[in-house]
């Protein structure tokens, strides 16, 4: 007998199983047709020699169950028996007839491959239903998640404005707290320095004395006291500085221009502005001219003239400027001729060759 062969994925199986292991087809109505076939071709087998007729037609049965049944065996038929019969042949062949059994496996394989794919359809149309269901719930969920993001967000700007403005209070108090807090630290320095007359502190910020005399009705002692320590550190830190004439020093500038700040309109800003020209002479000529010439601005400090008016020729001849240098000169010639700085300037004009007659 042959083999058994799936009717779906057509794999051949040497023994009688229930399921086909690879496609999973039911075999049971296989195995029953080839169990029938098998016990008629038995049967055909054992008739064989005495009924010829019986066998063949057990075998025509066996291959109307299963086709791939083996053939019987040709008798032979004596051919006076034949002659006596009417029928004359060599040999008697029975014809099986094949039946569409295995249009019935493959009824069968259609059925179960109609079924699989009817299964997987379901399945899948079933988990496409669950994610289109996921899917709207995520929706949902996200729906509500940006409505409660932009409830969030609005709330958190409305607390930030609220910051900001709380902030800006604390900025507007904090900055008049500081007004108050310099005005209080300028109070106590004036004390300071009136008991003590220490003048460093003056050094780093005098700015903030004429601050204060602004910023705040001072009592009458208060301004007094004010007025005193300002013209009074001006004085002192004018002397400190003078003490070193002529020499370069950073803190002898720094001095001076305290001093200047403290107290712009005393006696003794014509002396500054002179000792701040002689400092910026070596590393700013141009500022030195200025300061030169802010003397020039003062009267009670005529002494100072015909040096500043000098130092002026000379620190324009040095940056190349000859004319203004000239002129510098002969108008020391003219409004101071018998100073020291006339003199000096005389010198000056006749070694550039420039001609000193009318003066």
């Amino acid at each position: 007998m042959a083999e058994i062969v799936c009717p779906l994925c057509r794999k051949e199986f040497k023994e009688e199983i229930q399921a086909c292991d690879r496609c999973g087809t039911d075999l049971t109505l296989l195995i029953s047709l080839h169990r029938d076939a098998r016990s008629l071709v038995k049967q055909a087998e054992e008739v064989m020699s005495a009924d010829a007729a019986l066998a063949a037609s057990l075998i025509e049965q066996a291959q109307s169950l299963w086709p791939e049944v083996p053939q019987p065996p040709a008798r032979e038929v004596p051919r006076d028996e034949g002659k006596a019969a009417g029928v004359y042949r060599e040999k008697t062949q029975v014809v099986p007839r094949v039946k569409g059994w295995h249009k019935l496996g493959l009824w069968i394989g259609i059925g179960v491959l109609v079924g699989l794919l009817m299964g997987i359809t379901m399945s899948f149309k079933s988990q496409l239903d669950e994610s289109a269901q996921l899917l709207a719930e995520r929706k949902s969920q996200i729906a509500v998640l940006e409505t409660e993001l932009a409830g969030t967000q609005r709330v958190a700007q409305e607390e930030i404005q609220a910051l900001r403005v709380e902030l800006g209070m604390l900025m507007t108090t904090n900055s008049e707290l500081m007004v108050k807090l310099r005005e209080q630290q300028s109070l106590l320095d004036v004390y300071r320095f009136r008991n003590i007359r220490d003048s460093a502190f003056l050094i780093d910020d005098p700015g903030r004395f004429h601050e204060l005399k602004e910023s705040r009705e001072l009592l009458s002692l208060e301004h007094s006291l004010l007025d005193g320590a300002m013209r009074t550190g001006a004085i002192q830190l004018f002397e400190e500085a003078s003490e070193k004439h002529g020499q370069w020093d950073p803190a002898r500038r720094a001095k001076l221009l305290a001093s200047l700040e403290l107290w712009p309109t005393g006696y003794q800003v014509d002396d500054v502005y002179f000792f701040l020209a002689e400092l910026s002479e070596r590393d700013d000529p141009l500022q030195a001219i200025a300061w030169y010439e802010k003397v020039l601005e003062i009267t009670h400090g005529w002494w100072y003239h015909d040096d500043a008016l000098y130092a002026i020729g000379r620190l324009k001849a040095s940056l190349g400027d000859y004319q203004g240098a000239v002129e510098a000169y002969r108008q020391v010639l003219r409004d101071w001729p018998k100073s020291e700085g006339a003199r000096l300037a005389r010198i000056a004009l006749r070694e550039m060759e420039v001609s000193t007659a009318g003066f």
